[in-house]
């Protein structure tokens, strides 16, 4: 049922209207409700009060359903009860760094700086052990003398959606290393993510209730869910991870921030979310997505005379990055949908040909185990 409120106007018509059948019913008299008198003051200032006294009442009547809350209020809410709003993710990605003398190696240490030239968002360098520069016992990447350059690992400083850049558009070293001249993203950082909005804090809440105490797989995905926000996942029970045969009592989870390389702490995370909600007995593991790379070619043509090539192209290059990144795991990259991202990626595109996926006209399968990543894109954009 819809609360009834009124408005000054209706507050103050109410009284008038009482007021004068009270007069005429009791005396048989009309009172004077005009400007300045004295009754209208009086009802003018009860419907102030009255005003402000629903104001209240709705606001502690919002505040006290979930449904209805905003902001701060639904964080008190659903902090009631345990759960926290799915936190921000960090946009991760490579860099390549570069340089024009080539005499001496370059070594560049963790946490150094870089941003984006316009919109000055801040990245740093993070480790990144299954990169082939990367010194894991001196804690540095190392650009070989006779090396031009070298791809490094970075993540956003801040978290959200505000990490995410366009390719070629992390370009400033902020912070000066030896040896090292240029820095740009050959592809778009996609995978940072604002916090849970009220919308999803609220499905989440519903999903969070229906799972408690069950133990169930509903329970493990929602606190898998809730780790962070945009994460993906696989859930395989009853079977062996690296054999595939039959292994009762056991469960293994696949994840993937987005960026194809989960970082340690975000496994460690996961764990300790599905440790607080799995069965009594049942044991588990928690798995980094292996990648499965997507590389694409194609050429778009368009109106040269009217449209810039290299606008266009990165609008390709962005969009194709963007859809591949999101599919998650265990999905499938159909070769058919490449050709609807690029026309869909910018208007001034009027015929694609020549698309090709890693190679090939098949569509791409990824299983449980791994994650679709964007890999090479070579695309060429001509002349109509």
């Amino acid at each position: 049922m819809a609360l009834e409120t009124k408005d000054y106007d209706e507050l103050v018509q109410d009284q008038a209207t009482a007021t004068q059948s009270a007069a005429t019913r009791k005396m048989g008299k009309y009172l004077n409700f005009g400007l300045g008198s004295t009754l209208r003051a009086l009802i003018e200032s009860n419907a102030g009060l009255a005003l402000w006294t629903q104001g209240l009442l709705v606001k502690v009547l919002a505040t006290t359903r979930l449904a209805t809350s905003e902001a701060d209020d639904v964080d008190t809410f659903i902090n009631d009860f345990g759960l926290e709003r799915a936190a921000a993710a960090k946009a991760t990605g490579d860099v390549t760094f570069s340089r024009n003398i080539v005499a001496n190696d370059a070594v560049i240490d963790l946490a150094k700086e870089i941003q984006t030239e316009l919109s000055n968002v801040k990245y740093i360098v993070v480790a990144d052990t299954t990169n082939p520069i990367y010194d894991p016992l001196r804690e540095q990447y190392i650009i070989l003398a006779g090396t031009h350059s070298g791809d490094v690992k970075v993540e956003a400083v801040e978290a959200g959606s505000s990490g995410n850049a366009a390719a070629d558009t992390i370009t400033v070293i902020s912070q000066p290393i030896q040896y090292v001249d240029f820095v740009t993203n050959a592809l778009p950082f996609t995978n940072g993510a604002d916090k849970e909005s009220d919308a999803e804090a609220r499905q989440h809440f519903v999903d969070y209730i229906n799972s408690l105490s069950k133990a169930t797989k509903l329970a493990i995905e929602e606190a898998i869910e809730s780790v962070q926000e945009g994460i993906q996942y696989s859930v395989v029970e009853n079977k062996n991870y690296t054999t595939g045969l039959e292994e009762l009592g056991y469960f293994y989870c696949v994840i993937d921030d987005g960026s194809g390389s989960p970082p340690p702490e975000l496994i460690t995370s996961v764990w300790n979310a599905v440790d607080r909600v799995r069965g009594l007995t049942t044991y588990f593991e928690i798995k980094a997505a292996l990648s499965t790379t997507a590389s694409v070619s194609a050429t778009a043509k368009i109106d040269t005379g009217v449209y810039d090539v290299d606008e266009v192209k990165t609008a390709i290059e962005t969009a194709l990055t963007t859809y591949i990144d999101s599919l998650g795991i265990d999905t499938t990259l159909y070769f058919s949908k490449l050709y609807q991202i690029i026309y869909d990626s910018h208007e001034a595109i009027e015929d694609v040909v020549d698309v090709l996926l890693n190679g090939g006209t098949s569509d791409l399968v990824s299983d449980n185990k791994h994650s679709i990543h964007v890999g090479t894109l070579s695309i060429t954009v001509t002349s109509i």
